[in-house]
């Protein structure tokens, strides 16, 4: 993933505590089914059909015959009270899996899910938080980033600040790295606490919204010379609606007759390809 051995696209939860039921309503439990088993992510609802995670995690598909399940509701990821399967799965048009540019993905459920008493959607953030801001990242990821086999059952969560993206460019830089930091990213950090492996795609929220998704970083966990990278949900906000809200077409009627429909799924003119039909056409 980079000139830097031990940089690879994962965050995990290291130094982290047992998160409460309502403290991260939103996330879900990512799971992939591989030849060599289950490829573990986290998510967040953002609204009763999608779920937003890491490109990263979508990447590779599950074997065939599989879905990729996802599983809410609850901190125990034994006992989750509700999952289902994707239907769809789009992962970022600008993603590049080398450089890990807007890692992001997003995955429709095959079954809706519901708000309760412990499930809620994700309120999208709309800007970068000031430099050291606290933030939230969680998990079931790795409690310990040298036990390969230390993956969380519990729900945990890690409380890092923000690192402005300057110098977190310039941190990531003077690793000789090939990851970028851009505009699409949001850092964040602590000496003590860290994401570790299995908590890609998981939320960073601040002040209960999510801000970010969590990325990459480095081996070893906590990361207390490197922050974390994220990726920073408002800079794909655009994409993020137009994938996940309906569209509709609009149509326009003139004297002679005919109308105009104008489809905002098609790209072939701003606003959307513009058609000249019969009126006879229209059922609308």
């Amino acid at each position: 993933m980079a000139q830097c051995r031990d940089i690879i696209p994962k965050s995990r939860v290291v130094g982290g505590r047992n998160a409460p039921i309502n403290l991260a309503p939103w996330q879900v439990l990512f799971l992939s089914p591989t030849v060599g088993g289950d490829y573990q992510c986290g998510g967040s609802l953002i609204n009763k059909d999608w779920v937003l995670t890491a490109g990263h995690c979508c990447y590779t598909p599950p074997i065939s015959g599989s879905k990729i399940q996802i599983q809410y509701g609850g901190t125990n990821k034994n006992y989750m009270p509700f999952a289902t399967t994707a239907s769809k799965v789009v992962i970022h048009p600008q993603f590049n899996i080398t450089s890990v540019d807007h890692d992001f993905c997003l995955v429709k459920l095959d079954q809706p899910a519901y708000q309760s008493a412990t499930v809620r959607y994700a309120t999208l953030a709309t800007g970068y938080p000031h430099n050291g801001t606290k933030v939230i990242v969680s998990g079931w990821g790795l409690t310990n980033g040298s036990a390969p086999l230390s993956f969380a059952t519990d729900l945990q969560y890690a409380v890092l600040s923000v690192v402005d993206r300057d110098t977190c460019a310039q941190e990531w830089a003077s690793r000789q790295s090939i990851n970028k930091v851009d505009d699409t990213n949001i850092c964040a950090q602590s000496s003590t606490q860290s994401g570790c492996a299995g908590d890609s795609g998981g939320p960073l929220t601040v002040n209960g919204e999510l801000v970010g998704v969590v990325s990459y970083g480095v081996n070893q966990c906590p990361l207390n010379y490197l922050p974390n990278v994220f990726g920073y949900v408002p800079s794909v906000r655009a994409w993020i609606d137009s994938t996940t809200k309906p569209q509709h077409n609009h149509v326009t009627y003139f004297p002679d007759g005919s109308f105009v429909i104008i489809d905002p799924e098609l790209i072939d003119y701003p606003g959307g390809q513009y058609l000249q039909l019969p009126r006879v056409l229209a059922k609308f």
